[in-house]
């Protein structure tokens, strides 16, 4: 359940010639996004200004790291590995997206790219709560080096913006740890009637693991099964002398798991999580 990241200009704009040192910096950091999309950590968000950017590569230097990155891109963006989204935001007004330090570009395309994240910013915010984001911007300076370095994002530049999508590294962009900066971009809608679904304790026993839960403990004496949740500082009580399950208790896990409460009935009674579906989609 991932989070989409987009291309920052620098990364993106590869429609003139580069120097040895920034193709290759360049080449780094796609490849290390690339390796968070293969963990299913992050997926790469797909707009037509990053379309038609593809299309104006430029091969004047070809070699194997211009070769390297065309990959990459094209399998995002041609190959349907990336997140395509539609930005129809009608006349609602908006403001250019801050641009990132050291992102000026050759043919001035960080201006285009600043109008779309502008316009992808108010679609973006109809649809999350409490100022979070589940969209952030790839830095070009903390994906090019080793994951190890915790390397620190940069900066925007000088802006006035109130709100504006977070530039992210390898280290807080997987919405699966505390450390991201992002909240996931799926959401498992369930159908309404499952408010008033009961859930059983065998039902629940046997299923939480498909909300995350990584252990269920059966109680040394008594009814009080303790299941475990990675990253939860507490485990959650599930008790077999309460059957059907209390609802305060099933509600404890929103926090817990992230999903609400129709959600969490819906998976414990039916064994499987609702179809996923992308937040932007609703």
């Amino acid at each position: 359940m991932p989070a989409l990241i987009g291309l920052s200009p620098r990364l993106a704009d590869q429609a003139f010639p580069r120097d040895d040192h920034e193709l290759r910096d360049t080449a780094v950091a796609l490849g290390n996004l690339s390796s968070l999309v293969e963990n299913n950590a992050a997926r790469i968000l797909s707009t037509k200004f990053f379309l038609d950017l593809l299309a104006d590569f430029n091969w004047e230097r070809n070699g194997s790291l211009k070769s390297q990155i065309y990959t990459h891109l094209s399998l995002w963006f041609l190959g349907g590995k990336a997140v395509s989204v539609t930005i129809e935001i009608g006349d609602r007004h908006y403001k250019p997206h801050p641009i990132p330090e050291n992102s000026r570009t050759a043919l001035g395309i960080e201006e285009c790219w600043a109008d779309e994240l502008g316009r992808l910013l108010v679609l973006h915010d109809d649809k999350v709560e409490n100022g979070e984001y589940f969209i952030g911007i790839a830095c070009a300076k903390a994906f090019a080096e080793p994951p190890d370095k915790n390397v620190p994002v940069g900066n925007f530049e000088h802006h006035d913006c109130q709100r504006f999508f977070p530039l992210v590294g390898q280290d807080n962009c997987d919405c699966r740890k505390s450390t991201s900066v992002l909240k996931n971009a799926y959401h498992h809608p369930a159908p309404s009637e499952y408010t008033q679904s009961e859930v059983s304790f065998e039902a629940a026993k046997k299923n939480i693991h498909l909300l995350g839960a990584s252990e269920v403990r059966p109680p040394a004496n008594g009814s009080h099964y303790k299941v475990k949740f990675p990253g939860a500082q507490r485990s959650w009580t599930l008790d077999s002398n309460h059957n059907p399950c209390k609802e305060r208790h099933l509600k404890q896990l929103e926090a817990i798991t992230g999903h609400n409460y129709k959600t969490i009935v819906y998976t414990l009674r039916e064994g499987r999580l609702p179809p996923e579906r992308l937040k932007l989609e609703d």
